[in-house]
């Protein structure tokens, strides 16, 4: 579960774990369906004011992505433009 604060841009470290981790995310950041790693079977973006979860969303499996989005956002490939 991520909440985002209400003036924050961008992702939360929690996006980035949920991905790593291969886990289902349930956020109240929109902005998240315009990054590549977002898939509506593995994220759900809920109203803050009304949050609402299917249990359709808790139930169904978790949609592995392609490899190479994985490897785009790992702490090797990071630490490899960083220092690169």
């Amino acid at each position: 579960m991520d909440v985002q604060k209400p003036m924050q841009i961008g992702q939360t470290m929690r996006s980035f774990e949920a991905l790593g981790s291969k886990r289902k995310l349930i956020t109240t950041n929109s902005d998240i369906a315009n990054y590549d790693f977002y898939h509506p079977d593995n994220i759900l973006i809920i109203d803050r004011h009304h949050p609402i979860v299917p249990p359709s969303f808790l139930h169904s499996n978790y949609t592995p992505l392609p490899q190479e989005i994985y490897t785009s956002y790992s702490l090797s490939n990071w630490l490899g433009s960083l220092l690169g």
